[in-house]
C-alpha cells in the first residue's frame, strides 16, 4: 500500500474548513445608530454659540466617540403663536453604537435653551 500524499490530506483538511460555519466573532455585527441634529448657530442675544458648540463637541467625544460637523443650515419653524421662526444652524451627524437621542435632546435643551430640538435617528444598515 502507497502512503497517503501529504498535499493530498492537506487539500481535503482546507475544504473541511472552508465548509465550516464563520466564527462567532464575524457572525455577530454591532448595531450603529445615526443621528443628525442641528444646534443654532448664535444664542438668543445674537452671540454666537461658540462656547456652547465646544462643550457639545466634547460632549460627542465622551458620549459616542466622535462627531462629524456638516456644516452651516437655515431653517424656519412655526412656533405655538402661529408665527414663522427662521435659525441659522449648524449641522451635525453623529453615529453611536446605541440611540441615545433621548440624552441628546435633554443635553440640546438645557445648554442651547432649544424648546424642542430637531434630531433624527435612524438604524444603520
Amino acid at each position: 500500500m502507497k502512503p497517503f500524499p501529504f498535499k493530498i490530506l492537506l487539500s481535503i483538511a482546507l475544504c473541511g474548513f472552508l465548509l465550516l460555519p464563520p466564527a462567532k466573532v464575524f457572525a455577530e455585527t454591532q448595531e450603529t445608530f445615526v443621528h443628525f441634529f442641528v444646534v443654532p448657530a448664535v444664542d438668543a442675544s445674537g452671540t454666537q454659540n461658540k462656547a456652547a458648540v465646544s462643550d457639545l463637541k466634547t460632549y460627542l467625544l465622551k458620549t459616542a466617540g466622535g462627531y462629524t460637523i456638516l456644516g452651516a443650515s437655515a431653517g424656519g419653524w412655526v412656533s405655538h403663536q402661529g408665527a414663522v421662526e427662521k435659525d441659522n444652524n449648524i449641522t451635525f451627524w453623529v453615529t453611536a453604537p446605541r440611540n441615545f437621542s433621548t440624552e441628546l435632546k435633554r443635553y440640546l435643551k438645557k445648554n442651547f435653551k432649544m424648546q424642542e430640538p430637531y434630531v433624527v435617528v435612524w438604524k444603520a444598515e
